[in-house]
């Protein structure tokens, strides 16, 4: 411990947490990832693109384990009464109840979800938390279900590298299993863990079932085309990834969004003539203060809100329009052009780096690197979704061992099954 008050903190903790050796072990926990719960307000309402909501419906929706409180973590922004209106009326006769976790909680806050995690014989969460002591308790199975379907981007480098992410931190005292999409995945996301090969379980990401299923996003199609004055033939998904680099910058040093000095209101109107409106979905961690925000109608920026998320997005759109981010390898699923905007590539790669060298080995889509690259490949979408169409299957099933939309159903029967 680095000093007495964490010392104490844990020693409370570690006697609360003995707790669960007595308990009826009556809560499924269901935890959404911290950044894309606070910064894209996902929770039971907002629930597509979160592996652990998407298990917590997929209960729900078929009346599995009636036995249990179905107990789903908020942030502290959350309203609880809209939640539990929701919960009430689309699931009467269900106990559902919502505990503040993740944003800025207060002690009392915490305590009590403490306290709650003594109570649960699963906890299923999108992304692994440090909750030791209570995930050190043999009465509780704690599973990871997944953040990416694999990475694309390095997170492993040396501990006195400034970037080092210290993912090797976590253990089989953080978690018992680790969802994984492919034995490919498993392989790239173990040595960033320190848990042993058998805590990876190949049953697929739970919110690629909704990705491959025949169900559209109409009204978000609708509401996107409804932002721009002009018909709307494609709609181009952006999604670019933070730059480790740019976290410190301000607004003195900003750049265009799409990573060139070009005439934005020319390309703009390009893209208006030919019916293509560009929406980007920033990351989370992108510093936002660097980026220029005077943009023409045919490129908008997405606003998080408590509709719908990144899984909506990607249906609704026609292409993806990327860089160094793992979200492709999700888009790969709906077999749809795909554009890797590598401006930067060479600071990039000597920054983060990437999993695969050379990184074009995987690109299944038009690679560009400066403008006119850039508005080339958006202008020729046809001839780039027939152009890479197999390498696309190919990238595809490298990082996929399952294309259904059994995922959720699979983690239920490996792990709930029982109780229902």
């Amino acid at each position: 411990m680095k000093n007495p008050k964490e010392l104490i903190k844990y020693t409370l903790q570690k006697i609360l947490a003995q707790k669960s050796r007595y308990t009826a072990h009556k809560r499924l926990l269901f935890i959404p990832h911290h950044g894309m719960a606070v910064n894209d307000r996902y929770n039971l309402i907002n629930w597509r693109s979160d592996n652990a909501l998407i298990l917590a419906r997929y209960i729900l929706d078929n009346d599995k384990c009636k036995g249990k409180i179905i107990t789903i973590a908020i942030t502290s922004d959350d309203d609880i009464n809209r939640l539990n209106e929701y919960a009430k009326s689309h699931y009467p006769g269900r106990e559902i109840e919502f505990v503040k976790f993740l944003g800025d909680i207060t002690k009392k806050e915490r305590w009590s979800f403490y306290k709650i995690l003594t109570e649960c014989s699963h906890v299923f969460s999108s992304i692994t938390y440090r909750l030791r002591p209570f995930s050190e308790c043999k009465e509780i199975t704690y599973v990871d279900l997944g953040y990416f379907p694999m990475p694309f981007k390095n997170d492993i480098f040396a501990k006195n590298d400034p970037l080092y992410m210290g993912l090797d931190s976590f253990d089989e005292k953080d978690l018992d299993y680790y969802i994984c999409n492919s034995e490919l995945a498993i392989r790239l996301i173990m040595p960033s863990m320190s848990l042993d090969y058998g805590r990876y379980l190949n049953l697929g990401n739970c919110r690629n079932d909704y990705l491959i299923s025949d169900e559209y996003p109409t009204d978000v199609r609708k509401e996107l085309e409804a932002k721009v004055s002009y018909p709307v033939k494609d709609i181009i998904l952006y999604t670019p990834t933070h730059r480790d680099y740019e976290q410190s910058l301000t607004s003195a040093a900003s750049r265009q969004l799409l990573g060139y000095e070009m005439d934005l209101g020319q390309f703009g109107k390009k893209l208006k003539d030919n019916g293509i409106l560009i929406v980007c979905k920033l990351h989370p961690k992108q510093n936002r203060t660097v980026i220029e925000q005077s943009l023409p109608e045919s490129i908008i920026i997405h606003e998080a809100n408590s509709r719908y998320g990144l899984s909506e997005l990607m249906k609704a759109s026609d292409a993806l329009l990327t860089d160094y981010t793992s979200g492709y390898y999700d888009y790969l699923l709906l077999d749809r052009s795909v554009i890797f905007n590598f401006y930067d590539i060479d600071r990039y790669k000597h920054s983060r780096g990437f999993t695969f060298t050379p990184i074009e080995s995987i690109c299944a889509g038009e690679i560009v690197k400066d403008a006119a690259g850039l508005e080339n490949a958006l202008m020729s979408l046809d001839e780039n979704t027939a152009k890479y169409k197999e390498k696309r299957r190919f990238v595809k099933d490298l990082v996929f061992t399952y294309s259904d939309t059994k995922s959720t159903y699979r983690i239920f029967e490996r792990f709930l099954s029982p109780l229902s």
